[in-house]
């Protein structure tokens, strides 16, 4: 209880801020709609949490408008995970190994981002710890009523925030089969699960059909560095740390089938989906429901062997100081530029932007000029995307835009006639 009322006011520290891009775009464009269904029908891209946006829009409806109001669910939901692996530490190993599991999960920079991000990444990790805990308490003290229902709810509820929640249920189905308790039960709980998580997609497979066309396919070769180094701490001591826990515990626990065939089932899925189907949209925040597992990994090391404490301890100080100093920051990119959108239209004048989905939460957004099309008749590009071709392209001398800017403290680059 200590560990998750702690890490909710973490969390919840400068919940004021502005939002940042992927959080507007989910704010504007799912939930600050005019009907509670729309988050089952609206895509942009791949950035439609259809369960998580429609809990947020419950909110919305209610008159929670406020980022910090936008802000409090992923919060409370990373808040809980926290809370839940410390319990669960506690109970089945000792104190000290609940308080060291549950404090490397709070601390994690990429959990901590989902936690403070108005974005359903924290509420898929907490349905993954929810559903796994379900899975060994009905493996290991039989069927239970109670545990079924939360066990499909949880997976449930998971696969309808985010599609990755499979390579979960993929791991329990190994792990049930792998113990040998494959039963009717287990098979009515799988297809439930599945049957009502995809429930929320029947109004967005044409739209994240057609995206998937569009962003095409690339094999990034750095994915699974990037990936690892995120969930073991993202700074250097932590990932040395936390390797060296992890490590230790995979080699302790290397013939019980139980646990390699899960890893290597779920390690087999991603691999398929990171070289075979390659998205050019593969980030590591998609994998952030494993990061609990690296938790669990370190509290069963710290029960086994107490001196395991001491890189926990390490870890977990290099991956505050990751994050500490960033926790009031008010970001204002989005504001600024949206302000500098209306102006110009107010002025009579035609703005554009590269990125132009960004701003959905706080303007009408202009027309995006990404791929340079009707360029001419911009008298203003905001460039939000940086990162792209067009981007680059227009910011070269000769482009037509003579004056290029910087918002002060937002990285936003102006370009005008």
């Amino acid at each position: 209880m200590i560990l998750c009322v702690a890490a909710g006011g973490v969390y919840l520290t400068g919940a004021g801020r502005s939002y940042g891009y992927d959080e507007s775009v989910t704010v504007g464009g799912f939930v600050a709609t005019p009907s509670l269904l729309d988050p089952f029908r609206r895509q942009i891209v791949f950035n439609n949490h259809p369960l998580f946006s429609f809990l947020e829009h419950v909110i919305w409806s209610a008159g929670g408008r406020s980022e910090t109001w936008m802000r409090l669910l992923p919060a409370l939901f990373a808040a809980a995970t926290v809370g839940i692996i410390g319990w669960w530490g506690a109970r089945r190993w000792c104190a000290v190994a609940g308080l060291a599991a549950g404090g490397v999960l709070a601390v994690n920079p990429l959990f901590v981002d989902a936690a403070r991000s108005v974005r359903g990444y924290s509420l898929v990790a907490l349905c993954a710890v929810v559903s796994t805990i379900m899975t060994v308490q009905l493996v290991e003290r039989g069927e239970r009523r109670s545990w079924s229902v939360a066990y499909v709810v949880a997976t449930a509820a998971g696969l309808a925030v985010h599609f990755y929640m499979a390579f979960v249920l993929a791991g329990i189905v190994v792990f049930v089969a792998a113990r040998g308790k494959v039963t009717e039960g287990w098979r009515l709980r799988w297809f439930a699960s599945a049957l009502f998580g995809s429930l929320a997609y029947l109004g967005l497979f044409d739209a994240m059909f057609a995206a998937s066309q569009l962003r095409g396919r690339s094999v990034r070769l750095s994915f699974p560095l990037e990936a690892a180094r995120d969930l073991l701490g993202t700074r250097a001591m932590a990932v040395v740390s936390l390797a060296l826990v992890v490590a230790a515990i995979a080699l302790v626990s290397g013939r019980r089938r139980e646990v390699v065939l899960p890893a290597l089932a779920v390690g087999g899925l991603l691999t398929f989906v990171w070289l075979v189907l390659a998205p050019i949209d593969l980030y590591p925040r998609f994998l952030v429901w494993l990061v609990p597992g690296v938790a669990v990994c370190v509290g069963r090391a710290v029960a086994r062997w107490r001196v395991a404490l001491v890189p926990a301890a390490v870890a977990i100080v290099a991956m505050i100081g990751t994050w500490a100093g960033s926790l009031g920051g008010d970001k204002m990119a989005l504001p600024k530029a949206a302000a500098l959108v209306e102006a110009t239209r107010a002025g009579g004048g035609t703005p554009c932007a590269i990125g132009a989905e960004a701003l959905l939460a706080y303007t009408t957004p202009p027309r995006d000029v990404t791929d340079l099309t009707d360029i001419d008749s911009c008298d203003v590009v905001v460039v939000i995307a940086s990162g792209v071709p067009a981007a680059a392209a227009l910011e070269r001398p000769g482009s037509g835009f003579p004056a290029v800017t910087t918002l002060p403290g937002t990285g936003v680059v102006v370009l005008s006639r």
